[in-house]
């Protein structure tokens, strides 16, 4: 039988997905412990990793 995956990674996945689907990243993604946010950041494709890293730039009006 295969092993439930875990509650992070689910999240990861659901988030990456959020990332790539949409041009604008969640602001509370940003508010996010350093070691969380470190950990989504290597496991995203190149295209969320893009989008995560443009909205880091962009000032909340």
């Amino acid at each position: 039988m295969a092993e439930a995956p875990s509650l992070l990674s689910l999240c990861i996945a659901l988030i990456t997905d959020e990332i790539v689907q949409r041009d604008d990243v969640p602001p509370s993604l940003y508010d996010l412990p350093p070691d969380l946010l470190d950990t989504l950041a290597l496991q995203l494709p190149p295209l969320a990793l893009h989008n995560l890293q443009s909205g880091m730039y962009v000032l909340p009006p």
